[in-house]
């Protein structure tokens, strides 16, 4: 499996999550995006191994948050993979960083078993 493939995953679910969690699309004036993604590869994948990718916020800052990600696979029951990315709130308009908007947080923080840090 090609390294792109578990940022192509990563994206995918995070607009998934996105979507569910908010409930809405984000643009405009109240936007997100990519500052940094990194990812630790623990073992290969094989071309078309099925697998399972997972996110979650474990990080709220002021403008910023992080999501962790895992990728596993599902025949090996094994964590393939694991990422993180730091998304900032940003206007498209005015095309500057905002603040997290206080209705995001509360449903980030209601959506999350384990709630993530804040700062």
């Amino acid at each position: 499996m090609n390294n792109a493939s578990y940022i192509v995953w990563a994206e995918t679910v995070r607009c998934n999550y996105l979507d569910e969690v908010l409930g809405k699309f984000l643009s405009g004036t109240c936007g997100i995006i990519l500052a940094k993604t990194e990812f630790e590869y623990l073992h290969p994948l094989d071309y078309r191994e099925e697998v399972v990718v997972a996110c979650r916020i474990s990080r709220l800052g002021r403008k910023s948050f992080d999501l962790l990600y895992e990728v596993w696979s599902v025949s090996r029951k094994s964590m393939a993979a694991r990422g993180r990315t730091v998304m900032v709130a940003y206007n498209y308009e005015t095309k500057t960083s905002i603040v997290i908007p206080e209705e995001w947080r509360k449903a980030f923080t209601a959506h999350e078993v384990v709630a993530p840090v804040s700062e």
